[in-house]
């Protein structure tokens, strides 16, 4: 029976924990790398010997910075990374918290009766109309109807390509296939609409467009379009989503959060500024990531012959870093499977140890972007509501890209009521 890539980590980091194992997945042989030692070996250390394996996501989402190296990435970096690092830092916060109280006050009102289950649909169009309206400086309905859902599907149908097993393939529906091919045209269309309205003031879609300093575009400027939405709003989504599943099984924890938050709230209105200077709302994202990484793992492929952690890598063979199993190596973390906000050392995110965000010359670029605008949502949806599981059923996961839940968040909310 094929399994989710996720869950094949999650044994691992419990049978052979911190260890860099090799295993067979897909009928090829992969060393999978769960130390921060071997993990900067690979990414920083000796990152000209491995370059990216992203072939099934290139084929669904198209090339980009996420996908290619060599000259095609430090092109494609030079032209999108100045817009994701040096963003408007007060206009973020006050768009993020836009949103997410827009989001909020919708769950209040159709929680009051009942509980409501919380939708990861929901998450994904508030974090894609924040990534819209400060990173391409454009409301989202400019980018056309149903993008958020045409984006969701291909990363589903990643998904579909990369559930395996030992040895195992999944077999896709043919309607599957068809929808692909749907929603690639209607996106190449939605694509073909936008460039007509970019202007040299859209300064980052125009030098997508464009291109930057070099005068040459980066690449095809859909599919680098696909890819601020596909890994920018996603992992946004998926981070505040594994949060709630985090408090929704720890009430005690979801107490404490809430009550060292609202010393940041003033008549109803959070201190923006101070969010994500808190530092038990800190800790919190810093625990959440170690656990709970929405970017699971990084694949590479070695071009020349390597020893990893005493493991023979040879010329072609992958490595596949392991952030759920660097997160929980019993080496670097006492109990590793408990949650605590009082195990780091100090208040920042990430971590030392830890890496969610990758490391070195291939850092997640949207790093900058994400923990402004994650601590404003975490620190509203506390503040007007609590969670609780929608049931005790064991964790299933998928891999699209980021981790997600198999069968949609196991979480409902309601209403904070206060006296």
């Amino acid at each position: 029976m094929p399994q989710d890539v996720c869950e094949v980590l999650f044994r691992l980091a419990k049978e052979a924990p911190g260890q860099t194992v090799t295993i067979t997945l897909g009928g090829r042989p992969i060393h999978v790398v769960q130390s921060m030692d071997a993990a900067r070996h690979v990414v920083v250390a000796n990152i000209a010997n491995y370059q990216k394996l992203m072939h099934l996501t290139r084929q669904v989402l198209g090339p980009s910075r996420l996908t290619e190296d060599g000259d095609e990435w430090r092109v494609m970096y030079r032209t999108t990374q100045p817009a994701l690092s040096n963003f408007n830092v007060q206009m973020v916060r006050e768009v993020a918290y836009k949103w997410i109280s827009s989001l909020t006050d919708d769950l209040k009102q159709r929680s009051a009766a009942a509980p409501v289950p919380i939708e990861l649909s929901a998450l994904n169009q508030m974090a894609a109309e924040v990534m819209s309206e400060t990173i391409l400086q454009r409301p989202l309905s400019d980018i056309g109807p149903g993008c958020v859902e045409d984006v969701s599907f291909l990363l589903h149908y990643i998904h579909l390509l990369t559930s395996f097993g030992e040895g195992a393939t999944t077999a896709i529906d043919k309607q599957e296939t068809l929808n692909l091919s749907k929603v690639r045209r209607r996106w190449l269309q939605r694509m073909k609409d936008l460039k007509a309205t970019v202007a040299p003031r859209d300064v980052l879609l125009h030098r997508m467009l464009e291109g930057g300093r070099s005068g040459a575009p980066a690449g095809d400027f859909g599919h680098a379009v696909l890819l601020l939405f596909a890994a920018g709003s996603d992992t946004t989504a998926g981070t505040v989503a594994w949060a709630l599943y985090v408090l929704a099984g720890n009430a005690k924890l979801q107490n404490h959060l809430r009550a060292a938050l609202e010393p940041l709230w003033d008549d109803d209105e959070l201190d923006l500024g101070q969010a994500n200077a808190n530092e038990t709302l800190m800790r919190f994202l810093a625990e959440l990531l170690r656990l709970y990484p929405t970017v699971p793992l990084m694949t590479k492929i070695a071009q020349a012959d390597d020893v990893v952690e005493g493991h023979i890598v040879k010329a072609g063979e992958a490595v596949m870093i392991s952030n759920i199993g660097i997160g929980r190596n019993p080496a670097k973390f006492d109990q590793p499977e408990e949650f605590r906000l009082d195990r780091m050392d100090r208040a920042g995110c990430p971590q030392d140890d830890t890496m969610p965000f990758s490391a070195g010359p291939r850092q997640c670029g949207g790093m900058k972007l994400a923990l402004q605008e994650i601590p404003i949502y975490i620190a509203v949806l506390l503040h007007h509501l609590k969670f609780a599981l929608k049931s005790n059923e064991s964790l299933e996961t998928c891999w699209q890209l980021t981790m997600h839940f198999a069968n949609g968040i196991p979480v409902q909310a309601s209403p904070v009521v206060r006296a």
